[in-house]
């Protein structure tokens, strides 16, 4: 582990720990309270897990190819059309998809509903002005919809408008408690700047529904560590005590861990949705329960498993005193990522989940030798999202052991270093996402 910071009076920490979030709590109010009226303590661990069966998925390229014989089939037919547009999307063949959603429109101006899809496909492929033109007749449909104005804030800001941009995102953020994209895009140019004040403005400016969401809370931290408030900043980036490594032991009937992991990269590899994806930067499939897989459907109960338990140890690890209760109903979110060569994970946080970790399925043969830094986990480094500024936390290197399950709180930032190798290095990051209802539409198909 690395850092900055001296050491401090522990007491000290402790009191200006307890009135950062005495000053949450006033301002968040009945919020952070459960419905039965209990604290997060009183009721650890409590998950009911909404997608306990995990239904296997259908590759997206085999829907695509149904789809596009249904489209070609029935070309005036507009749900038929906004289907293969949805399977486009997802597969990020924007022109394709933009091209469906245009249809759809045509097909049926008077129910069109697809103005998210059709926005966001022009401001990827760099036609803010056309995104623009869909966000004011979405307007006229649905004015209050938060996406709608993220969607717009992401155009007016590649044109270039910051302070429209600006406002915009606010207004996502004034019309619905997960707009937690925009709250991002609000974070991410006021963390680069080096008077962290203005970061912790903006932290408090926010709806109060926001105030102890994973995604303030990380770039709260980066506010009080620039402004000297190293205690403060520390309790909510404890790379010792809120990091977590559990060992994974398959189940009789797949032999030891090596056979098991080797299943399990055989699966990821053959994975038809694994795909090279632009916004990463590396090969990544983000539907894992494909029919016929036998490893995933077990690790999945384990990622649940361990997740439970380690939300069962926020007494002990002081994480009660920093995380918000932990949600009731849940459902597992993963991917596999796949990197080689200079290919790496710049510095995050999982803004919509929880308890985040990642299991490591293999590494390259000088990964497993200990060469230098290469393929390693670091938690704690938000370097590219504040100029190379250094936080008081440090970071903290953890190599990659294949069986091992990494675990932490979503809100606290990790990158992971190139493995400059031909092999491969296989990962699972898994996350516990809050579940409002069934038709959350963050839930995997």
């Amino acid at each position: 582990m690395t850092g900055s910071c001296d050491q401090e009076d522990p007491n000290a920490v402790e009191a200006a720990l307890k009135a950062m979030l005495l000053a949450i709590e006033e301002k968040v109010g009945s919020l952070e309270t459960r419905s039965d009226g209990e604290s997060p303590s009183e009721q650890p661990g409590r998950v009911q897990w909404i997608d306990a069966a995990y239904p296997a998925t259908i590759p997206l390229h085999t829907l695509l190819t149904q789809r596009r014989q249904s489209a070609a089939l029935h070309p005036d037919d507009a749900e038929r059309q906004a289907d293969l547009g949805e399977t486009l999307w997802k597969l990020d063949i924007l022109s394709d998809a933009a091209a469906a959603f245009e249809k759809v429109e045509l097909l049926d101006p008077a129910t069109f509903r697809y103005f998210g899809r059709l926005a966001r496909c022009y401001v990827f492929l760099d036609r803010p002005n056309d995104a623009l033109q869909v966000c004011e007749r979405w307007n006229e449909v649905l004015p209050k919809s938060a996406d709608l104005h993220f969607v717009r804030g992401l155009a007016l800001r590649k044109l270039g408008r910051r302070e429209e941009a600006r406002d915009a995102f606010l207004r996502a953020t004034a019309l619905s408690p997960s707009a937690f994209e925009a709250v991002e895009c609000l974070m991410i140019p006021v963390a680069s700047l080096p008077d962290g004040s203005k970061l912790l403005a903006l932290c408090d400016e926010l709806p109060v529904i926001y105030a102890n969401s994973t995604v303030v809370r990380g770039y709260r931290a980066i506010g009080l560590s620039r402004v000297g408030r190293a205690d403060e900043a520390r309790a909510i980036m404890d790379l010792e005590n809120y990091v977590a490594q559990v060992e994974f032991e398959p189940p009789p009937g797949f032999g030891g861990i090596d056979d098991f992991n080797a299943l399990l990269a055989e699966e990821i590899l053959a994975n038809p949705d694994l795909r090279h994806m632009p916004n990463y930067g590396f090969r990544r499939t983000e539907r894992l329960n494909m029919a016929g897989a036998r490893a995933f459907p077990v690790l999945a109960k384990f990622f649940r498993v361990a997740m439970e338990q380690y939300v069962e140890q926020f007494p002990e690890r002081r994480l009660d005193a920093i995380m918000p209760a932990a949600p009731k109903r849940a459902y597992l979110n993963t991917a596999g990522n796949v990197v080689h060569g200079s290919e790496r994970h710049r510095s995050h946080l999982h803004k919509f989940a929880y308890i985040s970790g990642v299991y490591h399925v293999s590494v390259p043969p000088n990964v497993e030798r200990n060469e230098g830094r290469a393929g390693t986990l670091v938690v704690g480094s938000c370097d590219h999202l504040t100029e190379e500024y250094a936080p008081c936390w440090g970071t903290r290197d953890i190599k990659p052991t294949p069986g091992v399950a990494t675990i932490f709180p979503s809100h606290m930032f990790h990158s992971v270093v190139s493995t400059c190798s031909t092999g491969l290095r296989i990962a699972i990051p898994f996350d516990l996402c809050a579940a409002e209802n069934d038709d959350d539409p963050a839930l995997p198909n």
